[in-house]
């Protein structure tokens, strides 16, 4: 959990949500579309979805993956009153995305583009809590997840689909973190972070040395 809050899990409102943008660039590509989820105590309380224009070609392996085609989006609106009424939409919620690292940053970094605040909410990344709370599955994927969870996936790489699909999974996340790990708070799910090393994801870096002695 990132910016996380002593918060009780089983109280707390969350806005699970997803994007789909035209590449994983957040500098050089665009989101698409943005859905989101608000759920209280296990339950859909709220539903928010729409695409938004990108002012540019879907690339095609991006319209092959997502169903999303440039007719789709031509007529969408712009995404600084989409981000508008997203962050209305979140209000003080607690975040939620299937690796949120990319989700989170693609919003922080539209929000500070668009001279905006960017937001200041825990973020649960259920990508990491499924790693901790089964790391003998194996993969991750969310198709995977809901699959283990016994929910339903109508169009895989649609972000109003997978954030659907989410909610329920993060139900059951939530329900095996409590009954596995004893955890009932948000930021205690941090307690275990590194504790694992088998199961840790290492992240790559290039070192360039000026000399031998620096490669020494």
């Amino acid at each position: 959990v990132k910016q996380a809050k002593p918060i009780e899990l089983s109280s707390a409102t969350y806005v699970v949500f997803d994007i789909e943008t035209t590449g994983l660039s957040i500098t050089a590509n665009k989101i698409i579309e943005l859905a989101a989820v608000k759920m209280h105590e296990g339950k859909e309380v709220d539903r928010y979805a729409t695409f938004v224009n990108p002012h540019e070609r879907i690339p095609y392996h991006i319209q092959q993956l997502t169903n999303i085609n440039d007719d789709m989006v031509r007529d969408a609106p712009e995404l600084e009153p989409v981000l508008k009424e997203f962050v209305e939409f979140v209000g003080d919620a607690v975040l939620v995305a299937h690796n949120a690292r990319f989700d989170v940053g693609f919003i922080q970094a539209s929000l500070q583009n668009a001279g905006m605040d960017t937001l200041d909410n825990p973020y649960l990344d259920t990508l990491e809590l499924a790693r901790l709370l089964h790391p003998g599955m194996k993969n991750h994927r969310l198709n995977t997840l809901a699959d283990k969870y016994k929910v339903a996936l109508e169009s895989h790489h649609r972000a109003i689909d997978d954030t659907v699909a989410l909610a329920g999974i993060l139900n059951g996340l939530l329900a095996d973190a409590d009954k596995m790990k004893g955890i009932k708070m948000l930021d205690r799910l941090n307690d275990y972070v590194g504790m694992d090393l088998s199961n840790a994801r290492p992240f790559h870096c290039g070192i360039y040395a000026l000399n031998m002695t620096g490669k020494k």
